[in-house]
């Protein structure tokens, strides 16, 4: 019988049937049915009794439903999402054969569908001809918190508004001022040298479709493929990769195939620059904790506090760092935290009230002196500093080292020794002696790629009185502790750079 569900759902993209998470349910059952000596499995019925036959079918269902899931296309409004019901089956057939790996796409029901339910897809792809808004003002705002959820919590929205869908297009744009009230997110052209014009594969300009995009975070989170503004008829992305389709035995015009695979190009390289091609099978993305209910909470007494400050460096880049280390350290470590996240001015006198504080930017800054001397009298007083330059940025790197050498001119900034206890298990976190870093490879020809290394990590500190005061990475820590892997950010992977984050934590309530 499951065997059969995952037939089915596999067959037609069904993430849910009859309302129900099929591969997640049945893995949970198999697990508890399994025989525990032998590991194998014993079903009813004339055929299934047989514990070869049973085990059989238990593994086609585990191994061929684990599939990682490389796209999940959005289902709303009616028929009006799915116009072109193989575009994305065919996108992801020819990723697969690109890749080399074994990829699945499912359909997600948006309006039925949690946040939790979508972050289980690396990207969804949300088209449509119509406006896309709900009619009532509730299920507008259920579905803007929707997304905002998703895109907080790392995820990936690609948006096409095909054939004439100037509908779609006004109504997205509208959508999205909603998603992101804040005035800095908002949709942009794309230039020229964005990494999504070359990821994977170059394009011909001439074939090419212009791209809009919202910086969110670390990266473009949302990706916008608008109608023909010249009122024409072009064909869709979506229109595209339907006509894709291998097998059909048909033959087109030269002309029209070069469009084909512009449009499939671009295709692999969306979902490239979105998942930097690092997909996570099934049970691993069910492994992802959900916002936390438990030791983390809304009220402030007896809570981790992690402040966040202000300065001109860009430090709005990743809004989520900070919450996300504190969700780490309810999950991993059981400390209670604090909910909420304190974005303070240096200057301000509540400061004092933090152990801890965090700072990252990309830009370059300066601090008055008002704040060079606050700084100064907080990290005196006992407390510690938390900095790293996001995407490993020259410029932030710069200005926060003539920062620190002008408020500690006689304690410059010195690397951490890998035998330090911050760097070990001494303080009740993690052994940091070799970490994984990111080092983006970018050339003229070919797609960009990350090289991963096994490295010492590499932290800066400043101690005053046998202790740090301020701890400093030049290479990101932020936007993987975001859960945005951007193939142009220099840094630790998102586990490594989590446990880094730990150690600080728990090494300054120890002090």
């Amino acid at each position: 019988y499951l065997y059969g569900v995952e037939r089915v759902g596999r067959l037609t993209a069904q993430r849910f049937i009859g309302g129900r998470d099929w591969y997640r349910e049945g893995a949970e059952h198999l697990v508890r049915e399994q025989i525990g000596l032998t590991g194998s499995w014993r079903g009813t019925g004339l055929y299934e009794a047989d514990e070869r036959i049973a085990t059989a079918l238990a593994l086609l269902f585990l191994s061929k439903g684990r599939l990682p899931v490389a796209v999940a296309k959005l289902k709303h409004t009616g028929d009006d999402w799915n116009r072109h019901r193989h575009d994305v089956h065919n996108l992801t057939r020819y990723v697969e054969s690109r890749w080399r790996l074994d990829l699945t796409w499912q359909v997600v029901d948006l309006d039925k569908a949690t946040v939790d339910d979508l972050v289980q897809s690396p990207v969804l792809y949300y088209c449509g001809r119509t406006d896309p808004l709900p009619r009532s003002a509730a299920a507008t705002e259920a579905l803007v918190k929707k997304l905002r959820g998703y895109l907080d919590r790392g995820g990936f929205l690609f948006a096409e508004a095909y054939c004439d869908g100037v509908g779609f297009d006004h109504g997205f744009r509208e959508l999205m001022k909603r998603v992101f009230p804040e005035k800095e997110y908002r949709l942009r052209l794309l230039p020229a040298e964005h990494p999504i014009w070359r990821m994977e594969e170059r394009i011909d300009p001439r074939l090419t479709k212009p791209l809009w995009g919202i910086d969110f975070g670390c990266r473009t989170s949302v990706v916008y493929c608008p109608p023909d503004a010249s009122g024409g008829l072009p064909q869709s992305l979506s229109c595209l990769w339907e006509l894709a389709r291998p097998g059909r035995g048909i033959q087109y015009s030269p002309a029209v195939q070069a469009k084909i695979n512009a449009g499939l190009s671009l295709g692999i390289n969306v979902l490239a620059y979105a998942t930097n091609r690092q997909l996570q099978s099934k049970e691993v993305a069910f492994d992802r904790r959900p916002e936390p209910s438990g030791p983390s909470g809304g009220g402030r007494r007896g809570r981790l506090r992690i402040a966040n400050l202000r300065h001109p460096g860009g430090c709005h880049a990743a809004p989520r760092a900070v919450a996300n280390l504190l969700d780490a350290a309810a999950a991993e470590l059981g400390i209670r935290t604090s909910s909420e996240v304190d974005e303070i001015a240096i200057t301000d006198e509540a400061l004092f009230d933090y152990h801890l504080v965090f700072m990252h930017g990309r830009n370059a800054f300066r601090l008055t002196p008002a704040e060079r001397q606050q700084l100064k009298t907080f990290i005196q007083r006992g407390g510690l500093v938390l900095a790293n330059s996001i995407c490993a940025s020259p410029m932030f790197t710069q200005s926060f080292r003539r920062e620190m050498e002008l408020i500690f001119p006689d304690h410059p900034l010195e690397l951490i020794p890998p035998d330090d206890p911050l760097l070990t298990p001494t303080y009740g976190g993690f052994d940091l002696s070799t970490v994984t870093r990111r080092d983006p490879q970018s050339g003229d020809e070919g797609p960009l790629e990350d090289v991963l290394r096994r490295v010492p990590p590499e932290l800066e500190g400043i101690k005053l009185n046998g202790r740090y005061g301020v701890i400093f990475s030049r290479y990101d820590l932020s936007c993987a502790l975001e859960k945005h892997d951007s193939p142009e950010c220099q840094g630790y992977v998102r586990q490594d750079a989590a446990r880094i984050g730990l150690n600080v934590v728990l090494y300054a309530l120890q002090q």
